[in-house]
């Protein structure tokens, strides 16, 4: 806690968590968590959400970092946020079962709290094009929840179809059409719009999928890049077929990045021999840069600025590091803390030149850091 002394009028007060505004090596504000960092962080209007591990959901200003609400959940763990207009889910666990909350957005007003049948074993998907309105898919094991985010209506979908193991990711197809499900093993099982299994593609044989994948829509199709042990592989949507294969460097959970504007794809790799950051083409899978870091990739999402033209990621030796987009070139590089938990995000603010980063489990805290601070870097 920090306090501000006012000597002339003798008032004291108390300003909760973060560090003055700043601008020391880009470090706008830093909120420290005495606990670490399981679920979000989750971005909506002016406000950040987060959940950690003794139960506390915190709500944050992004133009400060300041605290703006707190609720505790006892005796559960919390497996996931999502915050949006219809205000701020939380689903969380213990041995027995899960329950979904619905908090206020404005006061952390508990609104809402129900059983679920699903224990979350991954991503959630949120699809805006559902023919029955607004939902959030989540996996959990071997079936899925679709949560309807107007009334939080609830019903389930078993995937049944050959042995599909534990779910980790679930990602869009083409349009809205179908849906697409990985497991670890990396096998993919395909969904129809009301999530009724279709069919099954091969297993990528002798791999492990941790979760990082991204569906990326071309001018020749939808295509599905996989991230695991064994390398990337890319799943045709249209023809639900395996493409040549993209690379043999590991990935683990480290978030596929996507340029809005120039429609590309980053990827962080884990590999010891290949601690990379790439940049890729997906409509001729050509690599345009290559960016050679010390250490590996294994836990940070990659961040990518259109406005900015920039590209940010944590390594695994606690480091940001700032790329220009265009060339992979460093801009800014600092120890900062580690990410090693997977499915943490690292969102911007709309106007996307301000990163908040999840610093877990060690010396836990939610780093807002200045992109604008890393281009001026190119003028000194």
């Amino acid at each position: 806690m920090k306090k501000i002394f006012f000597p002339i009028i003798g008032i004291i007060i108390a300003l909760a968590g973060c560090s003055s505004p700043q601008a020391e090596n880009g470090i706008l504000w830093d909120y420290p968590l005495s606990s670490e960092i399981v679920a979000g962080i989750e971005a909506y209007n002016n406000k950040l959400f987060l959940g950690t591990k003794n139960g506390k959901i915190k709500a944050l200003w992004q133009s400060s970092g300041f605290a703006d609400w707190e609720a505790t959940i006892n005796n559960e763990e919390i497996a996931l946020i999502y915050a949006g207009a219809e205000g701020v889910l939380i689903i969380s666990t213990n041995a027995a079962e899960a329950k979904l909350r619905k908090y206020s957005f404005t006061t952390g007003t508990l609104e809402t709290n129900v059983s679920i049948s699903v224990f979350p074993s991954g991503n959630y998907l949120y699809d805006s094009g559902a023919s029955g309105g607004d939902r959030l898919i989540i996996p959990g094991g071997n079936q899925f929840a679709s949560i309807k985010l107007s009334d939080l209506s609830i019903s389930y979908r078993p995937t049944e179809l050959q042995n599909i193991k534990k779910i980790v990711r679930i990602e869009m197809g083409v349009n809205n059409f179908n849906y697409f499900a990985i497991d670890q093993t990396g096998k993919i099982q395909y969904f129809d719009n009301l999530l009724q299994p279709i069919g099954v593609s091969d297993t990528i044989e002798g791999i492990t999928f941790y979760g990082s994948a991204l569906g990326v829509l071309t001018t020749t199709g939808k295509y599905i890049y996989i991230g695991h042990s064994g390398g990337v592989d890319i799943f045709n949507a249209n023809t639900l077929q395996f493409e040549p294969k993209l690379t043999d460097k590991k990935v683990k959970y480290s978030a596929m990045g996507w340029n809005v504007l120039d429609r590309k794809l980053y990827i962080g790799f884990s590999d010891n021999n290949y601690p990379e950051v790439a940049k890729y083409n997906p409509e001729n899978n050509s690599r345009e840069w290559i960016y050679k870091n010390f250490d590996t990739i294994s836990y940070s999402p990659i961040v990518v600025s259109p406005a900015l033209n920039t590209v940010l990621f944590v390594d695994d030796g606690g480091y940001l590091n700032v790329l220009d987009n265009e060339k992979g070139a460093l801009l800014h590089s600092d120890f900062i803390g580690f990410i090693e938990k997977p499915f943490l995000k690292a969102p911007m603010n709309l106007m996307e030149d301000r990163v908040f980063i999840p610093i877990t489990p060690f010396s836990t805290k939610v780093v807002c850091y200045s992109l604008d601070h890393a281009r001026e870097q190119i003028n000194k």
